[in-house]
């Protein structure tokens, strides 16, 4: 038990004679939001502005919007962050509507789209407050690759962040042509360090897209997984280490 109260599992100690030298980064839900899943995020702002769909409804809004990005042209290159959650949100709420879900009276989906993606944006920001003194810490001692499925603008969102300068390289699914849980995506950015695969750790909140094609490489991993779920009982491959917040994902990088 750490002193912030979160509970620590080293789950596999197979490759604990490796060094480390090289930390391998997701970046949606594990930097930005500390393992908060974007679905969560997104709703809890839906029903704050008293936009309370169905579980399923919900979750096709949030799968619409993410598919209907990732067409060419709705996403440019310059879209910062705060760009980026307005075209999400308008998409979304528009689906919310048009299948049925109650909106308040006498907003504007427009007004409504800006105003949630300031509170959200405002969430990140003081979120990073945490991260980026994280990352500076862990450059003097390792190789930090940030490895993304994004829509083609992950280099402004990570300059208006001010976080462009704290990776040795950024890949970028709509950059390389490829998109996790490839696990390719995973071996190119292990190729980019350098390293072998046991050399690289790396973090993410996903067991799918992060712990599972990179463990499947020979990487090690930490999942960052605030809810302390359980590994599923029918994957054959386990995280090293699990955490719930940065204090704890900083205590298991000092310990290797």
């Amino acid at each position: 038990m750490g002193g912030s109260g979160c509970v620590v599992y080293k789950i596999l100690s197979g490759s604990s004679e490796t060094m480390i030298r090289a930390l391998l980064f997701d970046y949606g839900g594990t930097l930005d939001t500390c393992g908060v899943h974007w679905f969560k995020m997104l709703r809890d702002v839906w029903e704050r502005a008293s936009i309370c769909p169905e579980n399923q409804l919900a979750r096709d809004a949030y799968v619409y919007a993410e598919r209907k990005l990732s067409e060419p042209g709705v996403v440019d290159a310059e879209d910062d962050f705060r760009d980026l959650l307005i075209k999400k949100l308008r998409l979304e709420l528009a689906y919310l509507r048009e299948h049925g879900c109650p909106f308040p009276a006498g907003v504007s989906p427009e007004t409504l789209s800006a105003h949630l993606a300031d509170e959200l944006d405002a969430r990140v920001q003081r979120n990073l407050q945490t991260v980026r003194p994280m990352l500076r810490q862990f450059r003097k001692h390792y190789k930090i690759l940030l490895v993304s499925n994004f829509y083609g603008n992950l280099p402004a969102v990570l300059a208006r962040y001010g976080l462009n300068l704290l990776f040795d390289e950024v890949l970028e699914s709509a950059a390389v042509g490829l998109r996790k849980p490839e696990p390719a995506l995973w071996q190119l950015a292990v190729s980019a360090t350098g390293c072998q695969p046991g050399e690289c750790l790396v973090i993410g909140d996903s067991l799918k897209n992060d712990i599972i094609p990179a463990a499947s490489l020979g990487c090690r991993t930490i999942w960052l997984n605030p809810e302390l779920e359980k590994t599923p009982s029918e994957s054959h491959i386990s995280p090293d280490f699990m955490v719930c917040n940065y204090q704890e994902l900083e205590r298991v990088v000092a310990s290797l």
